[in-house]
């Protein structure tokens, strides 16, 4: 079978996709300052452009055509169009094969992919909806999925409190559950803080690849970052002002279904006060929340609900021998019943 990477014309060369054992510590361009212009275009030069600041090896392609349109909505045409504007990849025998952060970035800003913009709006409902009420109190209970297991299984689960509870494990039975009260009511940043946290919602969000989380200096090169390693950025920008911070990785509270996610926390007299700006970000601009009522560096901590703080990465709240264990957080009312196995069996969609 013939392999053969493609992306920018032989005139771009610095900007070609490395193979798998290639260095992946710096970004294939130079080292200035990337000017964080924000991309809110369907241009694929443009997109295009950006995502080849991505450094990457050749194991990243892992998505066909149909993976492509089912997951992103991306067919034949907009894959062909994105190839022509330089989008990386890997050809063999004619097929051809992409990174899913490449997707997913270039899914989200053409509207196409539709999953992920509908997790977008329901996170957007949920924090509307959590803000009004002035917090809630919810129920999440944690149902694994391990097909392919006819019995229990050993594993451990972080909850409030209790990181690493062991737990028996079953295919999308319930394993563990806790309840959160919800609170809608944060002080305000300081206009130092505010205007730190929103610096860092000038990065474009992008889910990079995992050897890149928390490399807050790539981040600041490229103008790309994830959840984890925005909240890294928002500590660094809090901390050089003297301001106490920390990261805090847990769960973002939708109804019905939860999400992992980390974030950061600021202290503003004596609160530890959740701030996120890049999410806000995103559910401004593909989520519909209003921009208005909504500025970057307001806390979004009606709907966060902190299980670890400073952890060194962010690791899975359901695990089996340390290793993730997929799972669904079933979140509602505290006191409304329990959602039925099906409802576990589908899930949440995938932002």
């Amino acid at each position: 079978m013939n392999h053969a990477e493609y992306g920018p014309s032989s005139d771009e060369a610095p900007h070609e996709a490395p193979h798998d054992d290639a260095p992946h510590d710096r970004a294939p361009h130079d080292d200035t300052l990337h000017d964080h212009a924000r991309h809110d275009t369907a241009d694929p030069d443009v997109l295009c452009t950006q995502l080849r600041r991505i450094p990457r090896v050749a194991g990243d392609y892992e998505f066909g055509a149909e993976e492509a349109l089912t997951r992103f909505g991306l067919g034949e045409s907009e894959l062909a169009a994105l190839r022509r504007a330089g989008l990386h990849g890997r050809s063999a025998d004619g097929e051809f094969t992409y990174a899913g952060y490449d997707l997913h970035y270039v899914g989200l800003r053409l509207g196409l992919a539709q999953d992920v913009l509908a997790g977008v709006r329901l996170w957007r409902t949920s924090l509307e909806r959590l803000t009004e009420a002035g917090g809630m109190r919810v129920r999440v209970t944690y149902v694994p999925k391990l097909p392919g297991e006819s019995g229990p299984v050993e594993g451990r689960v972080v909850l409030p409190g209790r990181p690493g509870e062991r737990v028996e494990l079953h295919h999308l039975a319930p394993a563990a559950e806790f309840t959160a009260e919800l609170s809608a009511d944060w002080p305000a940043l300081p206009g130092d803080v505010a205007a730190a946290v929103a610096e860092v919602a000038r990065n474009e969000f992008c889910r990079l690849p995992e050897r890149h989380f928390g490399d807050t200096e790539l981040a600041r090169r490229i103008g790309l970052t994830e959840c984890w390693t925005g909240a890294r950025l928002v500590v660094e920008g809090c901390r050089r002002l003297g301001r106490r911070a920390r990261t805090a990785h847990g769960l973002m509270i939708t109804l019905p279904f939860s999400s992992m996610h980390s974030w950061a926390e600021v202290e503003v007299d004596g609160v530890w006060t959740p701030v996120d700006p890049l999410i806000v970000d995103v559910m401004r601009r593909w989520g519909g929340l209003d921009p208005a009522a909504w500025p970057v560096h307001r806390s979004p901590g009606a709907m966060l609900v902190p299980l670890v703080w400073d952890p060194p990465a962010p690791y899975p709240l359901v695990s089996r021998d340390g290793r993730d264990v997929p799972a669904t957080f079933l979140t509602r009312v505290a006191d409304q019943p329990a959602a039925s196995g099906a409802a576990a069996a589908a899930g949440p969609p995938a932002p």
